[in-house]
């Protein structure tokens, strides 16, 4: 007879791509490292939605995704990393 009750859903290790695994009661919970997200980290985030870039400037996902990163191409009159000053 198996007597043992619940278990470590972690022991599984259902995150993926390096996502970090925490017991919840009888279920779990992963962090997830960017560009990734959902309940097992198996989904891209897209980091350009929503536009983090100001006045209308155009965000750019960096060639890498695994790195979560990108870039604002900004409009004639805008500078900085998000376009948020003036020239």
């Amino acid at each position: 007879q198996n007597c043992e009750i619940g278990g470590n859903p972690c022991l599984s290790k259902p995150c993926q791509n390096n996502g970090t695994c925490s017991v919840l009661a009888t279920t779990y919970a992963c962090q997830c490292l960017s560009p990734y997200g959902g309940t097992n980290c198996d989904t891209v985030i897209n980091v350009c939605t929503p536009n983090p870039c100001f006045n209308n400037g155009i965000c750019v996902r960096d060639s890498k995704i695994q790195d979560g990163t990108y870039h604002c191409h900004c409009q004639n009159g805008y500078t900085g990393t998000i376009c948020e000053y003036c020239k």
